[in-house]
């Protein structure tokens, strides 16, 4: 019996170890909770003066928002999938479930493949729009990664230029007055009316309009470039099968004489050009919910 109590309590401490062991980098790590502003520095990356710089620049960029940001500074790879988790799940924990905000995360691990991500949360889907001819999160990180530079990661400027673009795209305002998000994981499309997204199931009459009036134009131009090409095919095979003149009525046959008669060809050569059958236009961003049941939009960085 005193053999298996040994046994228990050399496997306790032995735990115990292990887990402080394992843990001991989350006690490394810096982490500031302050009104509006969330900020994790995992390997202690920044010292004290410039944890206190980027923790006041993000306050006052986040007064000036009027929404939540959060910073995770990560030491630890964790690959695309579980970054996105992280940003998510992180930022509902701590800012609340569809509230107005922002949540960066800079990948200063060593792996090959280092992965950057933003998400957004609430009115920041809007303001940081992420649609293709919107793609307002890919213009972010381009003024950011001059400071990303693999081995020589400056971390304060790229928060810098971060804060600096959300406030400059926040003060543009809502890239369309029709712009939209569509949630695949609730199949339903978010609008911001009245200061607050709103989801519905379907669009507004006006936004339909708009995707309507689009479309028009765009089948307008087709059938126009195709009564084009009709009408221009039509005068060429009239052109082509048209019977040649014949030269003996303006010749008397005695009086020519030819001394040899070929028939020359031309060769003629077709180019022709595919024309895309492809009207879809998106004027609309992408979001996705989180664990916690938020809704989320943002995008990604390779480096």
């Amino acid at each position: 019996m005193k053999r298996w109590s040994s046994i228990f309590y050399s496997g306790v401490a032995t735990f115990v170890c292990c887990a402080a062991l394992m843990c001991g980098h989350v006690y490394a790590a810096t982490q500031i909770k302050e009104s509006h502003v969330y900020f994790y520095d995992e390997g202690e990356l920044l010292s004290d003066d410039e944890t206190e710089v980027v923790v006041t620049l993000l306050q006052d960029t986040a007064d000036t928002l009027e929404m939540d940001l959060g910073v995770y500074l990560g030491s630890t790879p964790l690959g695309e999938h579980n970054t996105i988790s992280l940003c998510d799940d992180t930022y509902d924990e701590i800012f609340g479930i569809n509230t107005d905000g922002v949540f960066l995360y800079l990948d200063l691990s060593d792996e090959d493949d280092l992965y950057d991500h933003i998400s957004t949360s609430g009115a920041a889907q809007f303001y940081f729009s992420n649609a293709e001819e919107y793609d307002r999160i890919s213009e972010i990180f381009e003024e950011m990664n001059p400071y990303l530079s693999r081995g020589a990661e400056q971390p304060v400027e790229a928060i810098t230029a971060y804060c600096d673009a959300l406030t400059t795209f926040y003060q543009m305002g809502i890239p369309d007055a029709h712009y939209y998000v569509y949630d695949d994981d609730r199949d339903a499309y978010g609008i911001y009316e009245d200061g607050k997204v709103q989801w519905k199931k379907e669009l507004p009459d006006e936004y339909q309009s708009d995707l309507e009036i689009g479309m028009i134009l765009l089948l307008s131009a087709a059938i126009g470039i195709a009564g084009g090409c009709i009408t221009l095919l039509l005068i060429w095979r009239a052109y082509r099968f048209k019977s040649p003149n014949n030269t003996s009525v303006y010749l008397q046959s005695r009086d020519v004489h030819f001394s040899q008669r070929q028939d020359h060809f031309i060769r003629q050569y077709h180019t022709r050009t595919k024309i895309s059958t492809d009207n879809h236009h998106s004027v609309g961003g992408s979001s996705h919910m989180s664990s916690f049941g938020g809704s989320h939009g943002g995008g990604g960085n390779h480096r």
